[in-house]
């Protein structure tokens, strides 16, 4: 088979990226390139190439990451003062000039991963009458979004037969259900994780500190204000480890929250520095704020052996199992998604699974650890992920039915 991959063009492909979905996209291409079945892929991206196998073809699509080049030229910086969506009217050009160069070549599957809120760009395709290669789409994104909503409402989906949504967890077919949305979902692929990128260590004491990772945004809010706030009222250490997405958020209602009993990482670790951190903190806590439509992050941290503590939104109650990985949270009383192990809610909820984690007796804490390895190795690793990708597209190309 003859692939392309369009990557997520805002961050660099590579195993030490910020971005998930350029991790997704990335940690795919590598293992893919490892399969008899696959001749050559084509990727598509931004940054420079970081792939090392001869099946792989990196092709840039802009030199630098878009953060860094908006950054680095003055006058589209001052700008974005006044236009703070230029970075998705910069990857709209982006993604035109580079299904110019795609519909120039022939494939057996194109495989999209651009989640931003114009990668619905890709129906374009549509237009161009030199391709009929059948094209996936990984919803890393939710079905909510307009770049699902939109190219659905002009019944572009619907019109192109070869053109398959994969979904990457059950709670995205749900919504489709619950909203009548009639979107060509396939059955839903887990994502994973390159498991021997981190270790894995059982002898941590509970009352280790907790560790959060992640990206500050109040669009896209991964729950640090509230795991702040958890762990100062706690009195216990909190390791974060961020890159500001939203540097007004972060100075309004991050930084204040900042107290001595945190260590702050307000930079790209390496992936070394971040395994290490993973491996040896308590627990990781990461009480998302927003319906997440899958993160790798728990099953990094899982597959650290550090259990997790997180609400109950987007796909964390079919990623974490409660009690025995770490524990799920309603975020409200208004909001009760499960009937769980914690019965209090928000921040009292969190509270009580910090405690519950630092007073465990060591032997349960140690199980719990063990739990967390052996669920990421059973049911998340890259090659089971993969396994199933390659699956489908060996069934497209056959034209079974896999919808």
């Amino acid at each position: 088979m003859d692939i392309a991959i369009v990557a997520n063009l805002y961050k660099e492909l590579s195993n030490n990226t910020s971005g998930g979905t350029e991790l997704f996209s990335f940690l795919l291409a590598e293992e893919l390139a490892s399969r008899n079945s696959i001749r050559h892929i084509d990727v598509y991206g931004v940054g420079k190439n970081n792939f090392q196998s001869p099946k792989i073809s990196f092709i840039n699509v802009l030199e630098t990451e878009i953060g860094s080049f908006i950054n680095s030229n003055p006058i589209l910086l001052d700008i974005v003062k006044y236009r703070p969506y230029l970075s998705d009217e910069l990857q709209y050009n982006l993604v035109a000039k580079m299904y110019k160069l795609l519909t120039g070549k022939k494939y057996d599957i194109i495989h999209n991963n651009s989640t931003s809120s114009l990668f619905h760009s890709l129906v374009y395709l549509q237009t161009f009458k030199t391709t009929q290669t059948p094209i996936i789409t990984t919803l890393h994104t939710n079905l909510s979004s307009p770049s699902v909503i939109i190219p659905y409402s002009l019944n572009l989906i619907e019109s192109k037969l070869n053109y398959f949504f994969t979904p990457i967890a059950y709670h995205q077919i749900h919504y489709a259900k619950q909203h009548s949305l009639n979107i060509p979902l396939t059955p839903p692929i887990f994502n994973g994780i390159k498991i021997t990128e981190y270790p894995y260590n059982e002898n941590v004491l509970p009352n280790n500190y907790g560790l959060w990772v992640g990206r500050i945004s109040k669009k896209h809010n991964k729950g640090l204000k509230e795991a702040l706030i958890t762990t100062n009222t706690l009195g216990v250490p909190l390791t974060v480890v961020a890159t500001i997405d939203d540097k007004k958020f972060y100075d309004e209602e991050i930084q204040p929250l900042i107290h001595k009993n945190v260590h702050l990482y307000l930079t790209l670790v390496s992936s070394e520095k971040k395994a290490q951190l993973y491996k040896d903190a308590g627990y990781f806590i990461y009480p998302i704020m927003w319906e997440e439509p899958f993160g790798l992050i728990f099953l990094e941290a899982m597959a650290s052996g550090t259990p997790v503590i997180a609400f109950a939104k987007g796909a964390v109650p079919e990623i974490i199992k409660d009690g025995e990985t770490g524990f799920i949270v309603n975020s409200s009383n208004d909001d009760i998604r499960g009937d769980f192990i914690i019965k209090k809610t928000g921040i009292e909820g969190l509270i009580e699974a910090v405690q519950r984690i630092q007073t465990m007796p060591k032997e349960q804490y140690r199980l719990m650890r063990k739990t967390c390895r052996k669920h990421i190795e059973k049911d998340f690793t890259i090659q089971h992920m993969v396994d199933k990708y390659e699956r489908m597209y060996i069934d497209i190309i056959n034209h079974k039915k896999i919808i």
